[in-house]
């Protein structure tokens, strides 16, 4: 029989110069160390994992807080802008647009805009102001000088707009 050859790449594995167990391999302690390469990795690794737990269970204790805080909040009523003009209008008394925008504070935009809303569900009537004249401008004169006319409109609470007015009183 004939004799079998080695296989020629295991001259080559003898030629390796890796040393043997370097995946085990750690550098080694200087003096004064108190714990080995390993241990302070691991400990790395355990203090890094401690810091994703705390941090979890503040996002958590956090959103526990939030939900808590919203089941016990009371439900305030909203007080909407009509509310605010009917709270400043007396019942019986009539009030022209600029009386209603100065009782108010708001914005002229808005307050013409809430005026129409609130007749258009039955909550103000307008009347025409029995004062009111149309103006005749005087050639010449500056407008300043010329006499101040009164409001065409007057607007009163009805008896809807009485009670919202009521209601509002309380809210605000």
């Amino acid at each position: 029989m004939a004799r079998r050859r080695k296989a020629w790449w295991l001259d080559l594995v003898a030629l390796d110069p890796t040393p043997v167990g370097l995946d085990t391999w750690r550098p080694p302690m200087r003096r004064g160390d108190k714990h080995t390469p390993t241990a302070i990795e691991r400990m790395k690794r355990a203090q890094r994992a401690r810091w994703r737990r705390e941090k979890l269970e503040q996002r958590r204790a956090a959103k526990e807080r939030r939900r808590q805080r919203g089941k016990a909040r009371t439900t305030r009523p909203v007080v909407t802008l009509e509310m605010k003009i009917a709270a400043r209008l007396e019942p019986g008394r009539r009030y022209s647009q600029p009386e209603v925008i100065e009782a108010t504070g708001l914005k002229r935009g808005s307050v013409v805009m809430r005026l129409k809303t609130m007749r258009e569900r039955g909550l103000l009537e307008r009347e025409r102001n029995p004062a009111w004249r149309p103006h005749v401008y005087v050639k010449g004169l500056p407008i300043s000088v010329q006499a101040k006319r009164a409001p065409e409109w007057l607007y009163r609470l009805t008896p809807a707009g009485e009670e919202l007015h009521e209601a509002a009183r309380l809210v605000i």
